[in-house]
């Protein structure tokens, strides 16, 4: 297996500047890395919270075609 990537790490000062640079981006955008996680957790939840109501009252639904043939022909003959 071919090793990759052997030594060729970045300084620690443009590691640094990286993070200055993205720190500052998402200050300015108005978005913190908690606050992102928080609400990317929240919609999930809601979005599961959402699907298990549905499928909760699915079962209060009333099939409409509960005892009613599905062939053409009994229809034909009433």
């Amino acid at each position: 297996m071919e090793q990759r990537h052997l030594g060729t790490r970045s300084s620690k000062e443009d590691r640094e500047t990286f993070a200055a640079t993205v720190n500052d981006a998402t200050e300015h955008i108005g978005l913190r890395r908690r606050s992102l996680l928080g609400r990317s957790m929240a919609a999930g939840v809601g979005a599961f919270g959402i699907t298990a109501g549905v499928v909760g009252l699915s079962g209060f639904v009333r099939d409409p075609w509960d005892g009613v043939r599905a062939d053409r022909t009994s229809a034909a003959r009433r």
